[in-house]
């Protein structure tokens, strides 16, 4: 790239570029300078920090393209040129939600308050629209499509084969509501406390997917749970139970009495909003999910830790809410399409929003009225 090309780049992107002289050092440490950026995506709090990094990544894959460069570096800078922009998109996903308005992808997104973040940004909104599409490939997915173009002789990474990725899920994802949406009963939601499960047909769920209260009051509910759920699960169903420390083995103690313990789930909270727990002078980053089943667990192999986004730590629906992202993560994790998710503790209605979002079918209950009616009206705005 010449002197003038750079200039000319340099004009382009209003300064966002890597100097000829910089250039060189990069690409002689290209694999801690990456490192290093990656880790600078990923802690990333806003659209217009995504971007620049983003912008000084493509300029200096070109760069390296004209110069000459090896396969191995124009691959290595395209991954995190790519890794941006899915990170992009999941926080320009964000933004709407937050503050009242559908998704960009969804065509319906008209807020001043989002158009504003797009130019304080200096993101056009054709972009915008790439990145959300692009973000809707599965963190997993990604990585496995840049290990193997890697490993191909002649691969080479482009943001094109990810947003191709994106749009078959996003296809996916508008089918599966639709059959649900088509099918009515398929989602049940009701009033009633996690004693009073009788609505729920024997054995008919396949996953138990909830978040019960921590307090020390609220031990006896957890055998409560546990004795209705070895009821309403098939056999080799399973039971996801978050749950914090302060009492763990009263709650395992429990939940045991009904249902076999399997596992523990290490459900990661990352970033600098952790919850703090006064009585035990503990900032916690992590909570457990106690895996329980109703007999002999048979399905597939699953990793032991899931996680939220960073910093993706939403009290906007309840004060003990979870986020969208951890929940999706765990149900993306553990379940398939068209199984029967149940939540009795329903709090902001975010297991209910997440599993049909995902074309999982869903009952769920709680004993307060009020979260039961915001539960459908949030799934009515969702779906």
């Amino acid at each position: 790239m010449s002197k003038e090309e750079l200039s000319e780049e340099k004009r382009k992107r209003g300064g966002v570029f890597f100097l000829e002289s910089e250039m060189s050092e990069v690409i002689m440490n290209l694999p801690t300078t990456m490192t290093k950026t990656e880790r600078q995506i990923v802690e990333a709090k806003t659209v217009g920090e995504v971007k620049n990094i983003r912008d000084k990544l493509e300029t200096l894959r070109r760069y390296v393209s004209v110069s000459g460069g090896k396969r191995e570096e124009i691959n290595e800078i395209a991954e995190a040129k790519v890794f941006a922009e899915w990170r992009g998109g999941k926080l320009l996903t964000e933004i709407p939600k937050k503050q009242g308005f559908a998704h960009l992808f969804d065509g319906r997104t008209n807020g001043t308050e989002y158009q504003a973040e797009l130019v304080k940004a200096g993101l056009r909104l054709n972009m915008a629209h790439r990145w959300q599409i692009i973000s809707l490939a599965p963190e997993e997915e990604l990585h496995d499509y840049f290990e193997k173009t890697k490993r191909n002789p002649r691969g080479i990474i482009t943001s094109d084969k990810v947003y191709r990725i994106g749009l078959a899920h996003r296809s996916e994802k508008i089918t599966l509501k639709q059959r649900l949406i088509s099918n009515p009963n398929q989602i049940e939601i009701r009033q009633s406390d996690v004693k009073n499960l009788d609505w729920i047909s024997d054995e008919s769920v396949d996953w138990i997917i909830t978040d019960p209260p921590y307090p020390q009051e609220f031990l006896d509910t957890y055998g409560d749970l546990a004795r209705a759920a070895s009821r309403i699960l098939k056999r080799g169903g399973s039971a996801l139970v978050m749950a914090g420390q302060s009492y763990l083995p009263d709650v395992m103690e429990r939940l045991t009495q009904h249902l076999n313990y399997h596992w523990t789930v290490a459900y990661l909270t990352p970033g600098g909003q952790a919850s703090q727990i006064f009585p035990r002078r503990v900032n916690a980053f992590w909570k457990p999910i106690i895996w329980l089943t109703r007999g002999e667990y048979k399905g597939r192999w699953i990793g032991d830790v899931s996680r939220s986004d960073v910093n993706d730590n939403d009290k906007s629906h309840h004060h003990w809410g979870q986020s969208e992202s951890g929940i999706a993560d765990v149900i993306k994790r553990f379940t398939k399409p068209g199984e029967l998710i149940c939540d009795p503790f329903l709090g902001g209605g975010t297991t209910a929003i997440v599993a049909t979002d995902l074309g999982r079918r869903f009952v769920g209950s709680d004993i307060d009225d009020e979260c039961v009616q915001r539960t459908k009206k949030r799934l009515a705005v969702e779906i």
